[in-house]
């Protein structure tokens, strides 16, 4: 890994490991410059034009966008849109952990933490992915409140997150699983049917 790319500015406190930037209006261009950090980063487009540049690839993005990026995982952003709003959520895998040893530990947490397991990079404003920009949403919105209990409803909030993205994931292994199968079934009864003539 890069260490001098490394972000070094702490994100939340020991106390609360989470927050959250909002950033808008911005007065001219900008471009946040390539670096990497330990927290785990959600970046949800509220109005505008920014293109995500996250490991090697760039993505051009547009209000109601969601991007994730890996813990390590080196990214950075620019835009001349002066509307462009957008909202930056960052935490530690470890703020969602329920310190305890068990099959979610172990099957997902510690995975995504080694990075054996990935986030999907970008949802697209798609029907599914609905669902998981309005709990983003309603995160925002809790930290902006912080009414009591913010922090709870946050983890809570962050957790169905990671449930829709493993729904959404295992889904998906599901379609290249029943892909993979109808390609066998029709080589097989293309197979048979060369044999016949």
């Amino acid at each position: 890994m890069y260490r001098e790319l490394k972000e070094n500015r702490p994100h939340g406190t020991s106390a609360y490991p989470y927050t959250q930037y909002y950033m808008h209006h911005p007065r001219k261009a900008f471009h946040i410059p390539v670096h990497w950090h330990d927290e785990v980063e959600i970046i949800y487009i509220k109005k505008g034009t920014i293109t995500i540049y996250i490991g090697e690839d760039a993505f051009p993005a547009t209000a109601g966008d969601l991007f994730f990026v890996n813990t390590g995982e080196l990214h950075f952003m620019e835009s001349d849109d002066m509307g462009v709003e957008y909202y930056t959520l960052l935490f530690p895998l470890s703020f969602l952990s329920f310190q305890i040893e068990d099959a979610l530990e172990q099957d997902v947490f510690m995975p995504l933490r080694q990075k054996k397991l990935l986030l999907p990079v970008q949802l697209k404003k798609v029907e599914a992915e609905k669902q998981i920009t309005n709990i983003i949403r309603e995160i925002i919105n809790v930290n902006d409140e912080k009414e009591v209990g913010y922090q709870l409803r946050t983890r809570i909030l962050l957790l169905e997150v990671m449930e829709a993205i493993l729904k959404k994931m295992v889904s998906y292994r599901r379609v290249l699983q029943m892909q993979l199968v109808c390609k066998e079934i029709c080589s097989h009864i293309f197979r048979r049917i060369l044999q016949r003539r």
